[in-house]
């Protein structure tokens, strides 16, 4: 980007994010949909560097996945295909 002389427009480093991440974040994303712009800003927060796998992101930032969005669907899944009525595993 040397020779790029426009000052207008600030280009970001190139993040990779495997399926499986974005399946880990997707319930958060769902509730705080801009928080994806920290999370891509806080991964390359060290540009010098080598950029981190996404993972470590998510891990640092204590983001986990939650399946309570998709629980009720599936009990209704195995209520009907299953034969006997499912219960719900609560901590």
């Amino acid at each position: 980007m040397d020779g790029f002389k426009c000052k207008h427009f600030h280009v970001y480093p190139l993040t990779l994010i495997h399926v499986s991440d974005l399946e880990t974040m997707e319930c958060t994303l769902h509730k705080k949909p801009h928080l994806i712009w920290n999370l891509l800003t806080d991964n390359f927060r060290n540009p010098a560097k080598f950029i981190p796998p996404f993972y470590n992101t998510l891990d640092r930032n204590n983001i986990r996945a939650n399946y309570t969005r998709f629980e009720h669907k599936v009990k209704i899944l195995f209520d009907k295909f299953g034969g006997i009525k499912s219960k719900v595993i609560t901590d």
